[in-house]
């Protein structure tokens, strides 16, 4: 199609591939089951495909556009866009404003991720993230999208269970001292006694099983994850890293070429110098974070996702 998506062309669905030679509108809406190629901009739109999706453009959203590909994902850069994709997200500029969920990687070399949340099961690289005012932008690495809601949840559950665990053990602690040093207790002792170790067991069969659970689902996805985020250039304050099970909001400025690891040893984010998740693209070896380099001595004070 040579011109626009507009109200003279109407909503395409298509089961091959579909290429606009120009732009697509507002509220206008591509199906396509073999890939979509646009040549202009999209703006508040909804792109579905089946397969890859590039838009020379770039996308303004204005808070509104969707894009769906099951595959990869190439723009000039996304602002306003809420973005799903099983493959790769490849953006020469920025990524301002929007939410990009990828399965694959998330690649913006020559520009910046911006008051954005991005996820990128196969790690991100961007030349900045965040900007000099502190805009809040979140990088979350090594984690998949469909997975992810669930595992805060599950994490939100067990915090709850972990504090009513400890205000129950400090209630029955002083009551099983008493009954050692008096062990003819009342009925009324006995009865409180059993009751809060009734319900002390039966939070922690609640904690096990929520345990299992995100046990289960991280390993549903560790073998290919790439928990790593890589800054060619710099990372400003306002960016909260996600990498695998630990985040950290920074509060000041990280210099690049770095990259941000999970170390499990210390359980935070370290940062390394270099920019490690080329050499794990690249299928090298597991590069563990130096501790001696950790995020958190730069801005931040790590903890668990």
């Amino acid at each position: 199609m040579r011109g626009d998506v507009d109200l003279s062309q109407g909503n395409i669905r298509f089961i091959g591939r579909v290429e606009i030679g120009r732009d697509v509108r507002d509220a206008f809406e591509i199906h396509a089951e073999e890939g979509i190629m646009i040549n202009g901009t999209a703006e508040a739109c909804i792109l579905r495909s089946g397969k890859e999706i590039t838009i020379r453009g770039g996308v303004t959203g204005k808070g509104k556009g969707r894009i769906e590909a099951k595959e990869s994902l190439a723009a000039r850069f996304l602002d306003g866009v809420e973005v799903v994709c099983g493959g790769d997200v490849i953006v020469q500029k920025e990524i301002v404003n929007s939410k990009v969920y990828s399965l694959g990687r998330i690649i913006v070399r020559d520009g910046t991720i911006v008051g954005s949340e991005v996820v990128a099961l196969r790690g991100i690289l961007a030349r900045e993230a965040g900007s000099e005012f502190g805009v809040k932008t979140a990088l979350i690495a090594g984690l998949d999208y469909n997975v992810r809601e669930r595992l805060i949840h599950i994490n939100k559950d067990l915090q709850r269970l972990y504090q009513r665990q400890e205000a129950l053990l400090n209630r029955l602690g002083p009551l099983l001292q008493r009954a050692v040093k008096h062990p003819m207790l009342d009925s009324r002792q006995r009865e409180e006694i059993e009751d809060l170790m009734g319900m002390a067991r039966s939070q922690e069969r609640q904690i096990q099983r929520l345990q299992a659970e995100s046990g289960d689902l991280s390993r549903s996805f560790a073998e290919i994850a790439v928990p790593c985020i890589s800054i060619v250039y710099r990372l400003y304050p306002g960016v909260t890293a996600v990498v695998g099970a630990y985040d950290q909001e920074y509060n000041s400025s990280l210099v690049g070429p770095l990259s941000l690891l999970a170390d499990n040893e210390r359980h935070c984010i370290a940062a390394q110098s270099g920019l490690v998740i080329e050499r794990l693209w690249a299928g090298g070896s597991q590069v563990k974070a130096a501790p001696s380099a950790r995020a958190s001595d730069a801005g931040g004070d790590g903890k668990h996702a």
